[in-house]
């Protein structure tokens, strides 16, 4: 195998477990650039597997200072407008249907439209060879 073929390869080999000797690894037997690009994989994935274990607690300062933070942010009226419609039932029906009837004439529109385009359109003529010149 070439580098080429061997690069995109890496990142599976890296993983750990046990593999039958493939031309792969015949190749990293043998080159010193994709070696060093498989031990650079290697290591990333030991990186990776130690930040799972740290556990990072934030302070009782920080949580104060977000959820105040989030308290003071105002909703804009639009947003309480809103709220309030989805909250109520009878609103939320009549949206909803509203909605599925625009759809609904959406699609017929749709479906008539290409109806009539397709009739406006001329026949297509045969070439006799099967091929457009």
């Amino acid at each position: 195998m070439r580098c080429e073929q061997v690069r995109p390869l890496l990142p599976e080999l890296a993983e750990a477990g046990p593999r039958a000797v493939g031309p792969a690894q015949v190749h990293l037997a043998g080159c010193a650039k994709c070696a060093t690009g498989l031990a650079r994989f290697r290591d990333l994935l030991a990186g990776l597997g130690s930040l799972r274990d740290v556990v990072s607690e934030p302070s009782e300062a920080f949580l104060g200072r977000l959820i105040s933070g989030l308290e003071a942010i105002e909703e804009p009226a639009r947003a309480r407008r809103l709220l309030r419609y989805v909250s109520n039932e009878r609103a939320r029906s009549a949206a909803l249907s509203l909605g599925g009837a625009a759809v609904g004439a959406t699609a017929v529109g749709l479906v008539w439209w290409r109806r009539s385009a397709r009739r406006a359109l001329p026949p297509v003529l045969s070439t006799g060879s099967g091929a457009l010149r």
